[in-house]
Protein backbone atom coordinates (compact mmCIF):
# COMPACT_ATOMS: atom_id res chain seq x y z
CA UNK A 1 0.00 0.00 0.00
CA UNK A 2 1.48 3.66 -0.81
CA UNK A 3 2.59 5.65 2.19
CA UNK A 4 0.56 8.31 2.72
CA UNK A 5 2.62 11.73 3.10
CA UNK A 6 2.46 14.25 6.23
CA UNK A 7 3.87 17.34 6.45
CA UNK A 8 5.88 18.33 9.42
CA UNK A 9 6.16 22.05 10.22
CA UNK A 10 9.08 23.01 12.64
CA UNK A 11 10.65 26.08 12.84
CA UNK A 12 12.80 23.91 15.78
CA UNK A 13 14.87 21.53 13.65
CA UNK A 14 18.23 20.06 13.01
CA UNK A 15 20.80 21.39 12.73
CA UNK A 16 19.34 23.84 15.26
CA UNK A 17 19.67 22.34 18.97
CA UNK A 18 17.80 22.12 22.00
CA UNK A 19 14.69 20.95 23.97
CA UNK A 20 12.29 21.86 21.24
CA UNK A 21 14.33 19.85 18.64
CA UNK A 22 14.13 16.49 19.20
CA UNK A 23 10.24 15.52 19.20
CA UNK A 24 9.54 16.16 15.63
CA UNK A 25 13.10 15.05 14.73
CA UNK A 26 12.36 12.09 16.31
CA UNK A 27 8.80 11.51 14.80
CA UNK A 28 10.23 12.35 11.49
CA UNK A 29 12.71 9.27 11.72
CA UNK A 30 10.35 6.81 12.80
CA UNK A 31 7.19 7.18 11.44
CA UNK A 32 8.36 5.58 7.98
CA UNK A 33 8.20 2.29 9.58
CA UNK A 34 4.40 2.91 9.83
CA UNK A 35 3.09 4.00 6.55
CA UNK A 36 3.41 7.30 6.66
CA UNK A 37 6.27 9.50 4.41
CA UNK A 38 7.89 12.61 5.87
CA UNK A 39 8.00 15.80 4.27
CA UNK A 40 9.72 18.47 6.58
CA UNK A 41 9.35 22.57 5.99
CA UNK A 42 11.46 24.26 7.82
CA UNK A 43 13.74 27.54 8.52
CA UNK A 44 17.28 27.85 7.01
CA UNK A 45 19.81 27.60 9.80
CA UNK A 46 21.73 30.13 8.23
CA UNK A 47 18.94 33.20 8.91
CA UNK A 48 18.58 32.08 12.81
CA UNK A 49 20.66 33.70 15.72
CA UNK A 50 20.78 29.65 17.72
CA UNK A 51 22.91 26.92 19.08
CA UNK A 52 23.41 24.41 16.38
CA UNK A 53 24.34 20.34 16.70
CA UNK A 54 25.56 19.20 13.11
CA UNK A 55 25.37 15.89 14.19
CA UNK A 56 21.54 15.36 14.90
CA UNK A 57 21.26 15.63 10.28
CA UNK A 58 22.44 12.17 9.98
CA UNK A 59 19.02 11.09 11.65
CA UNK A 60 17.66 12.51 8.73
CA UNK A 61 18.53 10.63 5.26
CA UNK A 62 16.15 10.22 2.73
CA UNK A 63 13.80 12.93 4.02
CA UNK A 64 12.77 15.36 2.24
CA UNK A 65 13.68 18.86 4.18
CA UNK A 66 12.20 22.33 2.53
CA UNK A 67 13.89 25.10 4.26
CA UNK A 68 12.92 28.90 3.76
CA UNK A 69 14.64 32.16 4.50
CA UNK A 70 13.83 33.74 7.80
CA UNK A 71 14.31 37.10 9.47
CA UNK A 72 15.31 36.53 12.71
CA UNK A 73 14.24 39.28 15.01
CA UNK A 74 15.76 38.79 17.66
CA UNK A 75 19.26 39.93 16.76
CA UNK A 76 17.75 43.71 16.82
CA UNK A 77 17.30 43.14 20.52
CA UNK A 78 21.05 43.30 20.91
CA UNK A 79 21.01 47.34 20.98
CA UNK A 80 18.22 47.36 23.60
CA UNK A 81 20.29 45.14 26.26
CA UNK A 82 23.53 47.48 25.71
CA UNK A 83 21.74 50.38 27.12
CA UNK A 84 19.69 48.70 29.21
CA UNK A 85 16.18 49.41 27.86
CA UNK A 86 14.59 46.43 28.64
CA UNK A 87 11.57 47.93 29.84
CA UNK A 88 11.34 49.60 26.10
CA UNK A 89 12.00 46.26 24.51
CA UNK A 90 9.77 44.62 26.28
CA UNK A 91 6.80 47.17 25.84
CA UNK A 92 7.95 46.48 21.55
CA UNK A 93 7.04 43.18 22.11
CA UNK A 94 4.21 43.09 24.06
CA UNK A 95 2.62 45.47 21.05
CA UNK A 96 3.86 44.25 18.05
CA UNK A 97 5.48 40.90 18.43
CA UNK A 98 2.41 38.86 19.26
CA UNK A 99 2.08 35.85 19.64
CA UNK A 100 6.28 35.82 19.06
CA UNK A 101 8.84 36.96 17.91
CA UNK A 102 8.94 34.32 14.85
CA UNK A 103 5.48 35.86 13.00
CA UNK A 104 7.82 36.70 10.15
CA UNK A 105 8.45 33.02 8.99
CA UNK A 106 4.94 32.57 8.26
CA UNK A 107 5.25 34.74 5.34
CA UNK A 108 8.21 32.94 3.90
CA UNK A 109 6.36 29.38 4.72
CA UNK A 110 3.43 30.23 3.23
CA UNK A 111 5.85 30.75 -0.33
CA UNK A 112 7.30 27.27 -0.21
CA UNK A 113 3.95 25.85 0.58
CA UNK A 114 2.48 26.94 -2.63
CA UNK A 115 5.47 25.01 -4.92
CA UNK A 116 4.57 22.14 -2.92
CA UNK A 117 4.24 19.59 -5.50
CA UNK A 118 3.75 16.80 -3.61
CA UNK A 119 0.47 15.14 -3.14
CA UNK A 120 -0.33 16.09 0.93
CA UNK A 121 -2.28 14.07 3.14
CA UNK A 122 -1.69 15.01 6.30
CA UNK A 123 -0.31 18.40 7.99
CA UNK A 124 1.91 18.06 11.48
CA UNK A 125 2.57 21.19 13.15
CA UNK A 126 4.59 21.86 16.43
CA UNK A 127 4.37 24.71 18.61
CA UNK A 128 5.83 27.26 20.27
CA UNK A 129 6.68 29.50 18.26
CA UNK A 130 2.59 29.50 18.06
CA UNK A 131 3.42 32.42 15.32
CA UNK A 132 3.84 28.67 13.20
CA UNK A 133 0.50 27.76 13.43
CA UNK A 134 -1.29 30.36 10.61
CA UNK A 135 1.07 28.32 8.52
CA UNK A 136 -0.67 24.76 9.46
CA UNK A 137 -4.18 27.02 9.24
CA UNK A 138 -2.81 28.05 5.51
CA UNK A 139 -1.57 24.76 4.60
CA UNK A 140 -4.71 22.98 5.07
CA UNK A 141 -6.55 25.18 3.08
CA UNK A 142 -4.15 25.29 0.48
CA UNK A 143 -3.24 21.21 0.29
CA UNK A 144 -6.50 20.26 0.78
CA UNK A 145 -4.73 18.14 4.07
CA UNK A 146 -5.90 17.47 7.54
CA UNK A 147 -4.81 19.50 10.22
CA UNK A 148 -3.02 17.77 13.27
CA UNK A 149 -1.57 20.47 15.68
CA UNK A 150 1.33 19.31 18.38
CA UNK A 151 1.28 21.12 21.64
CA UNK A 152 4.94 20.46 23.11
CA UNK A 153 4.25 23.56 25.42
CA UNK A 154 0.77 25.26 26.54
CA UNK A 155 -0.19 28.37 24.97
CA UNK A 156 -1.92 31.18 26.95
CA UNK A 157 -1.84 28.74 29.76
CA UNK A 158 2.21 28.56 30.11
CA UNK A 159 3.61 28.62 33.76
CA UNK A 160 6.19 31.45 31.86
CA UNK A 161 2.98 33.16 30.49
CA UNK A 162 1.20 33.25 33.43
CA UNK A 163 3.91 34.65 35.90
CA UNK A 164 4.48 37.74 33.30
CA UNK A 165 2.55 40.62 33.51
CA UNK A 166 0.83 40.28 29.78
CA UNK A 167 -1.13 43.61 28.89
CA UNK A 168 -4.83 42.81 28.21
CA UNK A 169 -5.10 43.91 24.50
CA UNK A 170 -2.03 41.26 23.78
CA UNK A 171 -3.95 38.72 25.76
CA UNK A 172 -6.99 39.05 24.19
CA UNK A 173 -5.12 38.81 20.83
CA UNK A 174 -3.54 35.21 21.90
CA UNK A 175 -6.68 34.36 22.97
CA UNK A 176 -8.25 34.83 20.58
CA UNK A 177 -5.32 33.26 18.16
CA UNK A 178 -5.01 30.32 20.28
CA UNK A 179 -9.50 29.73 19.57
CA UNK A 180 -9.45 29.80 16.39
CA UNK A 181 -6.43 27.44 15.42
CA UNK A 182 -7.87 25.14 17.88
CA UNK A 183 -11.05 25.18 16.05
CA UNK A 184 -8.96 24.41 12.36
CA UNK A 185 -7.41 21.15 13.90
CA UNK A 186 -8.49 17.72 12.71
CA UNK A 187 -6.36 16.31 15.73
CA UNK A 188 -4.17 17.43 18.42
CA UNK A 189 -1.53 16.06 20.47
CA UNK A 190 -0.75 16.92 23.76
CA UNK A 191 2.14 16.48 26.05
CA UNK A 192 -0.04 15.80 29.15
CA UNK A 193 -3.16 15.10 30.53
CA UNK A 194 -2.99 18.46 32.55
CA UNK A 195 -2.68 19.97 29.28
CA UNK A 196 -5.14 18.40 27.62
CA UNK A 197 -7.67 19.35 30.62
CA UNK A 198 -6.58 22.73 30.38
CA UNK A 199 -6.61 23.11 27.12
CA UNK A 200 -10.37 21.57 27.18
CA UNK A 201 -11.66 24.27 30.37
CA UNK A 202 -10.35 27.16 28.29
CA UNK A 203 -11.79 25.78 24.95
CA UNK A 204 -14.84 23.64 25.19
CA UNK A 205 -15.63 23.26 21.79
CA UNK A 206 -12.16 21.10 21.17
CA UNK A 207 -13.71 18.66 23.88
CA UNK A 208 -14.68 15.67 21.23
CA UNK A 209 -11.85 16.51 18.61
CA UNK A 210 -9.27 13.50 17.68
CA UNK A 211 -6.71 14.02 20.24
CA UNK A 212 -4.08 12.00 21.92
CA UNK A 213 -1.70 12.52 24.89
CA UNK A 214 1.75 11.94 23.97
CA UNK A 215 4.55 12.57 26.33
CA UNK A 216 8.13 13.42 25.43
CA UNK A 217 10.89 10.60 25.92
CA UNK A 218 13.89 9.30 24.64
CA UNK A 219 15.46 6.84 21.47
CA UNK A 220 17.56 4.31 22.46
CA UNK A 221 19.47 4.58 19.31
CA UNK A 222 20.80 7.57 21.05
CA UNK A 223 22.47 5.50 23.71
CA UNK A 224 24.11 2.62 21.32
CA UNK A 225 27.93 2.61 22.23
CA UNK A 226 27.82 4.79 25.28
CA UNK A 227 29.01 2.91 28.75
CA UNK A 228 29.48 4.11 32.18
CA UNK A 229 32.96 5.14 32.70
CA UNK A 230 34.57 4.44 36.19
CA UNK A 231 37.44 7.08 36.33
CA UNK A 232 36.96 9.01 39.35
CA UNK A 233 38.63 9.41 42.92
CA UNK A 234 37.11 7.35 45.70
CA UNK A 235 35.15 10.51 47.73
CA UNK A 236 34.27 12.28 44.48
CA UNK A 237 30.59 12.75 43.90
CA UNK A 238 29.79 14.20 40.87
CA UNK A 239 26.17 16.18 39.99
CA UNK A 240 25.21 17.08 36.77
CA UNK A 241 22.66 19.52 35.47
CA UNK A 242 21.92 19.88 30.96
CA UNK A 243 20.05 22.36 29.67
CA UNK A 244 19.27 26.22 30.26
CA UNK A 245 18.56 27.69 33.53
CA UNK A 246 16.02 30.60 33.56
CA UNK A 247 12.50 31.56 34.92
CA UNK A 248 10.89 28.73 36.71
CA UNK A 249 14.46 26.66 37.45
CA UNK A 250 16.44 29.30 38.42
CA UNK A 251 14.69 29.32 42.11
CA UNK A 252 15.35 25.28 42.81
CA UNK A 253 18.97 26.09 40.98
CA UNK A 254 19.85 28.58 43.79
CA UNK A 255 18.55 26.55 46.65
CA UNK A 256 20.41 23.41 45.60
CA UNK A 257 23.51 25.73 45.62
CA UNK A 258 22.73 27.00 49.29
CA UNK A 259 22.07 23.52 50.78
CA UNK A 260 25.83 22.39 49.34
CA UNK A 261 27.42 25.48 50.61
CA UNK A 262 25.84 25.10 53.88
CA UNK A 263 26.44 21.98 54.24
CA UNK A 264 30.18 22.35 53.01
CA UNK A 265 29.66 25.26 55.50
CA UNK A 266 28.60 23.14 58.77
CA UNK A 267 30.94 20.43 57.78
CA UNK A 268 28.64 17.58 57.26
CA UNK A 269 29.66 16.38 53.51
CA UNK A 270 33.36 17.70 54.04
CA UNK A 271 34.56 14.20 53.41
CA UNK A 272 33.06 14.14 50.27
CA UNK A 273 34.50 15.80 47.06
CA UNK A 274 31.54 17.37 45.09
CA UNK A 275 31.45 18.74 41.59
CA UNK A 276 28.84 19.99 39.82
CA UNK A 277 28.67 20.20 36.14
CA UNK A 278 26.25 22.66 34.29
CA UNK A 279 26.04 22.23 30.62
CA UNK A 280 24.10 24.76 28.36
CA UNK A 281 24.09 28.21 27.38
CA UNK A 282 24.76 29.24 31.35
CA UNK A 283 27.53 31.18 32.41
CA UNK A 284 28.97 32.06 36.39
CA UNK A 285 26.70 35.41 36.73
CA UNK A 286 24.32 32.66 37.75
CA UNK A 287 26.32 33.09 41.18
CA UNK A 288 25.98 36.53 41.78
CA UNK A 289 23.34 36.53 44.19
CA UNK A 290 25.71 34.36 46.87
CA UNK A 291 27.51 36.01 49.02
CA UNK A 292 31.23 36.24 48.77
CA UNK A 293 31.91 32.94 51.31
CA UNK A 294 29.34 31.00 49.98
CA UNK A 295 31.08 32.04 46.37
CA UNK A 296 34.39 31.26 47.34
CA UNK A 297 32.56 27.36 48.61
CA UNK A 298 30.59 26.84 44.91
CA UNK A 299 33.46 28.53 42.41
CA UNK A 300 35.82 25.48 43.21
CA UNK A 301 33.12 22.74 42.83
CA UNK A 302 31.11 24.14 39.82
CA UNK A 303 31.82 23.82 36.26
CA UNK A 304 30.45 25.79 33.69
CA UNK A 305 30.22 24.42 29.96
CA UNK A 306 28.58 25.58 26.74
CA UNK A 307 26.27 23.45 24.82
CA UNK A 308 27.70 20.11 23.96
CA UNK A 309 27.07 17.62 20.67
CA UNK A 310 24.22 14.94 21.65
CA UNK A 311 26.16 12.05 22.05
CA UNK A 312 28.36 13.74 24.39
CA UNK A 313 25.96 15.02 26.33
CA UNK A 314 24.59 11.75 26.87
CA UNK A 315 27.75 10.51 27.91
CA UNK A 316 28.19 12.49 30.72
CA UNK A 317 24.47 11.95 31.61
CA UNK A 318 25.97 8.25 31.99
CA UNK A 319 29.19 8.49 33.53
CA UNK A 320 27.67 11.45 36.03
CA UNK A 321 26.73 10.07 39.59
CA UNK A 322 23.57 12.13 40.16
CA UNK A 323 21.41 14.23 37.38
CA UNK A 324 19.82 17.47 38.53
CA UNK A 325 16.62 18.81 37.93
CA UNK A 326 15.05 21.81 38.56
CA UNK A 327 11.21 23.01 38.34
CA UNK A 328 9.79 26.02 40.41
CA UNK A 329 6.61 26.35 42.15
CA UNK A 330 4.17 28.79 40.28
CA UNK A 331 1.19 28.60 38.21
CA UNK A 332 0.55 25.32 36.15
CA UNK A 333 4.10 24.56 36.77
CA UNK A 334 2.80 21.16 37.99
CA UNK A 335 1.80 20.53 34.59
CA UNK A 336 5.37 20.47 33.47
CA UNK A 337 7.69 17.63 32.52
CA UNK A 338 10.66 19.20 30.57
CA UNK A 339 12.01 17.07 27.70
CA UNK A 340 15.74 15.92 29.25
CA UNK A 341 13.63 13.79 32.21
CA UNK A 342 13.27 11.16 29.41
CA UNK A 343 16.90 10.59 28.71
CA UNK A 344 17.43 11.02 32.45
CA UNK A 345 15.48 8.09 33.20
CA UNK A 346 16.99 6.26 30.56
CA UNK A 347 20.34 6.85 31.60
CA UNK A 348 20.97 4.47 34.78
CA UNK A 349 21.76 7.63 37.09
CA UNK A 350 19.91 8.78 39.72
CA UNK A 351 18.15 11.75 39.77
CA UNK A 352 17.24 14.35 41.88
CA UNK A 353 14.65 16.26 41.20
CA UNK A 354 13.59 19.86 43.28
CA UNK A 355 10.35 19.71 41.38
CA UNK A 356 6.44 20.25 42.55
CA UNK A 357 5.47 17.55 44.66
CA UNK A 358 2.24 16.71 42.77
CA UNK A 359 3.59 17.47 39.19
CA UNK A 360 3.93 15.14 36.16
CA UNK A 361 7.59 15.47 36.71
CA UNK A 362 7.46 14.06 40.03
CA UNK A 363 4.84 11.68 39.00
CA UNK A 364 7.43 10.07 36.56
CA UNK A 365 10.55 9.99 38.54
CA UNK A 366 8.12 8.06 41.15
CA UNK A 367 6.54 5.68 38.65
CA UNK A 368 10.40 4.97 36.99
CA UNK A 369 11.75 4.84 39.93
CA UNK A 370 14.80 6.86 39.34
CA UNK A 371 15.01 8.93 41.93
CA UNK A 372 14.59 11.36 44.80
CA UNK A 373 12.38 14.79 44.63
CA UNK A 374 12.19 17.73 47.01
CA UNK A 375 9.30 20.18 47.24
CA UNK A 376 10.64 23.45 45.54
CA UNK A 377 8.83 25.77 48.37
CA UNK A 378 10.84 23.67 51.59
CA UNK A 379 14.56 24.57 51.31
CA UNK A 380 14.42 22.57 54.45
CA UNK A 381 13.59 19.52 52.62
CA UNK A 382 15.72 20.44 49.93
CA UNK A 383 18.40 20.19 52.17
CA UNK A 384 17.67 17.39 54.40
CA UNK A 385 17.32 15.26 51.23
CA UNK A 386 20.05 16.35 49.60
CA UNK A 387 22.38 15.43 52.66
CA UNK A 388 20.50 12.22 52.72
CA UNK A 389 21.13 11.50 49.65
CA UNK A 390 24.95 12.54 49.83
CA UNK A 391 25.66 10.46 53.06
CA UNK A 392 24.02 7.27 51.32
CA UNK A 393 25.19 7.71 47.85
CA UNK A 394 27.95 4.91 48.16
CA UNK A 395 25.32 2.31 49.81
CA UNK A 396 22.40 2.53 47.84
CA UNK A 397 20.94 1.27 44.24
CA UNK A 398 18.93 2.27 41.92
CA UNK A 399 16.14 0.05 41.54
CA UNK A 400 14.37 1.10 38.40
CA UNK A 401 11.56 -0.01 36.63
CA UNK A 402 12.41 -1.09 33.07
CA UNK A 403 8.78 -1.96 31.90
CA UNK A 404 7.96 1.89 33.31
CA UNK A 405 11.05 3.04 31.41
CA UNK A 406 10.46 1.70 28.01
CA UNK A 407 7.17 3.09 27.29
CA UNK A 408 8.67 6.25 26.94
CA UNK A 409 10.58 5.37 23.94
CA UNK A 410 10.53 7.52 21.10
CA UNK A 411 9.46 4.68 18.28
CA UNK A 412 6.67 3.31 20.60
CA UNK A 413 5.30 7.29 21.24
CA UNK A 414 5.77 7.74 16.94
CA UNK A 415 3.16 4.22 16.66
CA UNK A 416 0.73 6.00 19.13
CA UNK A 417 1.30 9.17 16.74
CA UNK A 418 0.60 7.29 13.36
CA UNK A 419 -2.52 5.89 14.89
CA UNK A 420 -3.61 9.24 15.49
CA UNK A 421 -3.07 9.89 12.13
CA UNK A 422 -5.27 7.15 10.83
CA UNK A 423 -7.91 8.41 13.05
CA UNK A 424 -8.09 11.54 11.47
CA UNK A 425 -7.65 10.52 8.52
CA UNK A 426 -10.52 8.59 8.23
CA UNK A 427 -12.84 10.73 10.52
CA UNK A 428 -11.79 13.35 7.34
CA UNK A 429 -12.10 10.73 4.36
CA UNK A 430 -14.09 12.34 1.37
CA UNK A 431 -16.97 10.77 -0.02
Amino acid sequence: MKKKNVLFIAYYFPPLAGGGVYRTLKFAKYVREFGYTPIILTVNPRFINYTKDNTLLKELNGIKIIRTPFIDISWFYKPFYFFHLNKVLNYLKNKFLIPDDKLTWPFFAKKAIRKITEKIDLIFITGGPFSSFEIGKYAKEKLDASLILDFRDEWTNAPQYLDLNIPLERKTKELHLEKSILNAADGIVYLTKMMKNNFIRNNNSIANKISEIIPNGYDSEDFAGIQKSNLKKKNEINFLYTGLIYSIREQPFYLFLKAISELIDENKINQLDIKITVVGNNDSSLLNSFTKQEQSILSKRIIFKSYLPKKEALQMAVDTDILLLFIGSGKNAASIYTGKIFEYIASDTPIFGIVPTNGVAADLIRSTKTGIIANPDSYIEIKDKLQYLLINYKSSTLNQDWTEIKKYKRKNQTKVLSNLFDKVLSSTLKI
